[in-house]
C-alpha cells in the first residue's frame, strides 16, 4: 500500500516504485539525481505529472517568483522565496513589512516590501472591479410597421491615419485610396490597431492566482522577524523594481554561479591587502629613520634627504590608510563613500602595477547605480 502524503509534501515515481512523501527541496535534489525517462511527480493527493513539466514551472518560479529578505540583529540579511505572487501576498499580509526588502524577479533590484505590497493591493482592485461590472439587459426596440430604408454610410475612417473618407460612392470591399496617407484599403474595412507593448512583470488577475500545479501548496518557510530599523535607513535606488530580467545572461540555479557581491569582495580583498603592505612598509622606514636619529643624530643628516625620507613617510602612510579602509568596507559593503575612496587611491598606477588592474574594477562596480542599493 502507498503511503498517503500530507497536502504540503511530494511524491516521486520512478519505474513503477513510488517514493516515500517529501518535503519541496527533497523533491527537487531527487529529481536532479534521476535520469530522465518515466519520472512522475504528485503533491497531496493529486494526479500524477511528468517530473519534467514540473521542473519547467519551479524553474520560472525561481526566475519569475517574489523574493523577500530582512536583516538581523547582526546585521545579516536573510533572504527566502520564491513565491508565488498570491503566496507573497499572504505572508507580507501576515507580517510587519515595515523593515522587509521585496522584489519581483531574481534579476531584479531591491524595494521596499510596502512597494511591491501595493501593486499586488492594486491588482486585485482592478481584477475585482472587473468582476463587479455586470452588463446592462439589453432591452428590444418595438418593431414598427413602416420599415425604414438602409442607411447609407457616407464617410469611414481610414484604418491608418484615422481620416475620414467619402465611401458613399463605393459598395463594401471595394478598394480605395485615403486622400491624407495615401494608403489603400477597402470599404468597411476596421481600423488596424497596433498591438501595445506588453509591459514587464505586468499583472493581471490570472497573475495572482497560484502556480498552474494541481492543487499547488508549497512549504510554508518562515519569515525572520525583522530587527529594529537601521540608522542609516534603507538605500534609495532609481533602478525599477520591476524591471524584466537579464535575457543577455542566461542563468539556471543549478550552475553554481558565484553571488553577485563577487565583485566588491574580491577586489576588496587585495586592496586591503595591498593597504596593509604599503602601512608595514612606511612604519618600517619609519622605524629604521627613527633608529638613524638614535645612532648619528639630526645634524649630521642632510636636510634634503630627510624631506625627502618623512615626505615619503607621509604620502605612503596617507594612501595606505585610505586603501585599507576602503577595502574592508567592500568586503563588509558598508561605507561607499570610503570604498570608492579606496578603489580610486588604488586605481593611481603610481602606487603599485599589481593593484593597478584591480583599483580599475573596483571603480567601475562602485560608481554604478545598483552599487548604491548594494551598499548599507
Amino acid at each position: 500500500m502507498e503511503p498517503v502524503p500530507q497536502k504540503h509534501e511530494w511524491q516521486i515515481r520512478h519505474l513503477g516504485v513510488v517514493s516515500v512523501p517529501m518535503t519541496e527541496s527533497q523533491m527537487r535534489k531527487r529529481l536532479m539525481q534521476l535520469a530522465s525517462g518515466d519520472v512522475f511527480v504528485r503533491q497531496g493527493e493529486c494526479d500524477w505529472v511528468r517530473a519534467s513539466a514540473i521542473i519547467a514551472k519551479l524553474e520560472k518560479l525561481d526566475r519569475d517568483g517574489v523574493y523577500l529578505r530582512s536583516r538581523d540583529n547582526r546585521g545579516k540579511h536573510q533572504t527566502v522565496g520564491p513565491f508565488t505572487p498570491a503566496r507573497a501576498y499572504d505572508l507580507l499580509s501576515s507580517k510587519n513589512i515595515e523593515n522587509l526588502e521585496a522584489k519581483i524577479g531574481r534579476e531584479s533590484a531591491w524595494c521596499p516590501a510596502s512597494q511591491v505590497m501595493e501593486h499586488f493591493e492594486a491588482v486585485l482592485a482592478k481584477a475585482q472591479s472587473k468582476q463587479n461590472v455586470t452588463k446592462r439587459p439589453v432591452t428590444p426596440e418595438p418593431v414598427l410597421e413602416e420599415t425604414k430604408p438602409p442607411e447609407v454610410k457616407l464617410l469611414q475612417a481610414c484604418p491608418y491615419c484615422k481620416a475620414n473618407v467619402n465611401v458613399a460612392r463605393f459598395s463594401d470591399g471595394t478598394l480605395i485610396a485615403c486622400g491624407s496617407c495615401s494608403k489603400q484599403f477597402s470599404v468597411g474595412q476596421q481600423s488596424v490597431i497596433p498591438d501595445e507593448p506588453a509591459k514587464p512583470f505586468s499583472m493581471d488577475a490570472a497573475d495572482v492566482n497560484p502556480l498552474p500545479l494541481p492543487d499547488p501548496v508549497f512549504e510554508s518557510v518562515q519569515l525572520p522577524s525583522p530587527s529594529q530599523p537601521n540608522a542609516a535607513g534603507n538605500a534609495k535606488t532609481n533602478v525599477n523594481p520591476y524591471a524584466a530580467p537579464n535575457q543577455t545572461q542566461p542563468h539556471s540555479p543549478h550552475q553554481g554561479r558565484p553571488p553577485s557581491n563577487a565583485k566588491y569582495v574580491i577586489p576588496g580583498v587585495f586592496i586591503s591587502l595591498w593597504g596593509t603592505f604599503l602601512l608595514v612598509m612606511s612604519l618600517l622606514r619609519l622605524a629604521g629613520l627613527i633608529f638613524v636619529f638614535t645612532k648619528v643624530g639630526f645634524d649630521s643628516l642632510n636636510s634634503y634627504q630627510l624631506g625627502q625620507a618623512i615626505g615619503g613617510l607621509a604620502i605612503g602612510i596617507g594612501l595606505s590608510i585610505p586603501m585599507l579602509i576602503g577595502g574592508i568596507n567592500m568586503i563588509r559593503q558598508r561605507g561607499i563613500s570610503s570604498a570608492r575612496t579606496g578603489a580610486a587611491v588604488a586605481a593611481i598606477p603610481c602606487f603599485g602595477c599589481f593593484i593597478f588592474p584591480l583599483g580599475i574594477w573596483a571603480c567601475i562596480s562602485l560608481y554604478s547605480k545598483q552599487a548604491d542599493a548594494d551598499f548599507r
